[in-house]
């Protein structure tokens, strides 16, 4: 994902197979990137990415970031 201005954190959320999003791993500011091992076979996978500044706020709604399916 690209940078977002003022974001000190970001978060990421998942779902399984249009299953309910969970969040997978908050990261720092400085990461751009996240890999999710241990996939299962046969299923979907899509991801999700927030920007939250210092004070845990919002700094960008989560935007669909990755779509896999396991085969």
């Amino acid at each position: 994902w690209t940078k977002v201005n003022g974001a000190e954190n970001y978060k990421i959320y998942g779902a399984k197979n249009n299953g309910k999003v969970k969040l997978l791993k908050a990261v720092s500011g400085t990461t751009r990137s996240w890999t999710q091992k241990k996939l299962k076979k046969g299923t979907t996978y899509k991801y999700y990415v927030a920007a939250f500044d210092s004070y845990g706020r919002i700094t960008k709604s989560a935007v669909q970031i990755g779509r896999a399916s396991c085969r």
